[in-house]
């Protein structure tokens, strides 16, 4: 059953869970989960040992992954940070085995090993206020390496953070900022380390010449502007770049008293996501845009597209290689890390183990068992050999983030829903054509009725849309479900066997039957426990329902969903993201449930076990059967991929 989630940004309360809670999920055994892909995600943050050539990545939901081979191949490091999204890393120069890491939702981390251990030291530790802010950006003093910065965003917190003693202890500097303290970026003059630059969201680019004491803003030209990304001339250090959301790059050769904005060409009126100034030849710059990697080779006048392979994904994160000038590291929001060896001209990566896609659902074809769909927040992946290849089949979709995918196994046809409604495809992901006739919203969620599969159920934050036509045309249904004033987490929706018309729905903390196939809804659920249902399955006859719930299990109903009871023994209160009912095996269930993996039932639900060991990723989001044998279940993530479980049970 797919999974009827959204992105990071709308799960942001499982993350904040997470976080509070500093959940480590532990390693599964090689025997019980198994990689299947597709490798790939979102990358935050990229940083290089320069003695020993290792490479950090900080990702999108995914924590940090490490190579000790350039990148050829990846592991999954800081089990403390599993699952939570890294948007800044920093190495000690001096003993580059000690990592800094900047996180989303739980301050910074600090590593002196290489990245085998972590403890948290800023925003958490015994000494220090409650509460955090995002952490956007590090730095550590070249000269002097007990001497670290960290800028945040937004919060009691907000502001530029400074260590005298690597960490240990800070203290908090807003003297001059802007008086909502969002910083974007930061940076440190490599030949005068207390001179610093931060990057603001609105106020331009902010100085200090006291090391981060006090701050005053630049020149005029950038004051109004929100700057995602900074890079200091290593051999001019008056130079410094700026990067704009939609105006390009500005450049100051004076030390931030006046700059100049770009000159017309593809830098103009671009979102900077990432800068880097090659260490070797400073007249060459790099800038991570959407859909290109840009480069110019006379400082900043003209710029040239040296990855035009990008196809609805940005660069957000560049690292150069002093000792390897034509060496260039690029972290994209799809493709994991990228590398190239010639100064751009070819690249190569992800590598293998780069698992940090955010999956949203999951497909199979039970006559083509080597075939499965993985839906992400980037498009549609498909392998036809098991998870050994996979090629992105999104064409025609003109919002690739997608929100769930079904597959009807009479008509073969592929269903996804997206930001701009939902796509169909006849030709198994190939191509995909919009079903807007009535249906002009964002879909969060699909169901196709059991009995007749040319009937499909899709639904946004508040109503229910249903097609009779298999998904040409759409009515909606005569009632507002209510979201209580949230789109956050995940919607149940489904048609369940055996019962024509019964649809079930919720939002929030109410949950909705139709028995009239979804032109109308009663809010339903004698005996439900006060908590979100995130998903709905039921029998092949239509007896028995089960529903998943935030924090409370699964509860089960033998009525049609009139009254519902407790059933989660050998669960307990956890929080189920989704259920999967085996129709080949009667009575045979599973339910994947955050940070503690996949629990089976083969009584119906009356009893479970947790099966596989505990999950590689904690945010288990999405199940689907794998045809290739038996016992095998697909478990997506959302942040680690995708990962094939045994089920045997422990």
């Amino acid at each position: 059953m797919p999974r009827h989630g959204l992105t990071l940004a709308l799960r942001a309360s499982s993350l904040a869970l997470a976080a509070a809670a500093q959940i480590a999920a532990p390693a599964a055994t090689a025997s019980d989960w198994v990689p299947f892909g597709p490798s790939g995600g979102a990358v935050r943050a990229l940083v290089q040992d320069p003695a020993t050539g290792a490479l950090y990545a900080g990702t999108y939901a995914g924590g940090i992954l490490k190579s000790g081979d350039a990148g050829v191949s990846w592991t999954v490091v800081a089990p403390e940070l599993r699952g939570q999204t890294v948007n800044a890393l920093a190495l000690d120069r001096s003993a580059p085995r000690t990592v800094f890491a900047g996180t989303y939702s739980s301050g910074v981390w600090r590593s002196g090993d290489g990245g085998a251990t972590w403890k948290r030291v800023l925003f958490g530790g015994k000494d220090l206020p409650d509460g955090h802010a995002p952490v956007n950006a590090l730095a550590v003093d070249p000269v002097n390496a007990k001497v670290v910065y960290a800028a945040t965003d937004t919060g009691f917190n907000a502001g530029v953070w400074r260590s005298a003693d690597g960490g240990a202890t800070w203290t908090q500097s807003t003297t001059g900022l802007p008086n909502h303290f969002r910083l974007n970026a930061l940076a440190l003059d490599p030949t005068k380390s207390s001179t610093l630059y931060v990057g603001t969201n609105g106020d331009g680019v902010y100085k200090s010449t006291d090391a981060g004491r006090t701050w005053t803003a630049t020149g005029e030209a950038l004051r109004k502007e929100i700057v995602l990304s900074l890079a200091v001339d290593p051999g001019a250090s008056a130079t410094i770049y700026a990067g704009t959301m939609g105006a390009g790059v500005f450049k100051s050769t004076d030390g931030g008293v006046s700059w100049t904005p770009p000159a017309p060409g593809p830098i103009k009126n671009a979102r900077v996501f990432a800068l880097a100034i090659d260490p070797s030849n400073p007249a060459v710059v790099w800038a991570g845009v959407p859909n290109a990697l840009l480069r110019s080779a006379d400082g900043g006048r003209t710029w040239a597209d040296t990855m035009p392979e990008l196809d609805y994904a940005s660069v957000r994160a560049l690292a150069l290689d002093s000792a390897q000038p034509a060496v260039v590291l690029a972290g994209t929001t799809r493709d994991g890390m990228r590398r190239s060896d010639n100064g751009g001209k070819t690249w190569t990566g992800p590598g293998t183990g780069f698992f940090a896609l955010d999956v949203s659902g999951v497909a199979t074809d039970g006559s083509a068992p080597q075939t499965a769909w993985v839906a992400t927040g980037t498009g549609i992946w498909r392998t036809t050999d098991g998870g050994a290849t996979w090629a992105l089949k999104s064409a025609g979709i003109t919002n690739r983030s997608t929100l769930c995918i079904v597959r009807d196994a009479a008509s073969r046809m592929l269903y996804a829903c997206t930001g701009d409604g939902v796509f169909r495809s006849a030709d198994g992901g190939e191509k995909w054509v919009r079903q807007q006739a009535g249906l002009a919203t964002r879909v969060i969620a699909l169901a196709l009725d059991p009995a007749n599969p040319a009937t499909l159920h899709a639904r946004d934050a508040h109503w229910v849309y249903t097609s009779r036509d298999g998904g040409v045309t759409w009515r909606k249904s005569d009632a507002d479900l209510d979201s209580s004033g949230t789109i956050n987490g995940l919607f149940a929706l489904a048609a369940v066997p055996g019962t024509p018309g019964a649809v079930f729905a919720s939002v929030f903390r109410h949950f909705w039957k139709s028995s009239d196939g979804a032109t109308t809804f009663a809010k339903s659920g004698t005996g439900l426990p006060l908590a979100r249902v995130q998903t709905v399955a039921g029998d092949a006859k239509g007896t028995t329902l089960w529903l998943g719930t935030e924090g409370e299990g699964v509860w089960r109903s033998t009525d049609g969903g009139a009254t519902w009871t407790e059933s989660r023994a050998g669960m307990g209160a956890v929080n189920v993201q989704a259920l999967l009912v085996d129709a080949a095996n009667p009575g045979t269930l599973y339910a994947a449930a955050w940070s503690k993996g996949v629990f089976r039932s083969t009584d119906g639900g009356r009893s479970w076990s947790l099966v596989g060991g505990p999950p590689p990723h904690p945010d288990v989001v999405a199940l689907a059967l794998d045809a290739s044998g038996p016992g095998r279940v697909l478990v997506g993530t959302g942040g680690g991929s995708v990962w094939r479980v045994e089920t045997r049970a422990r």
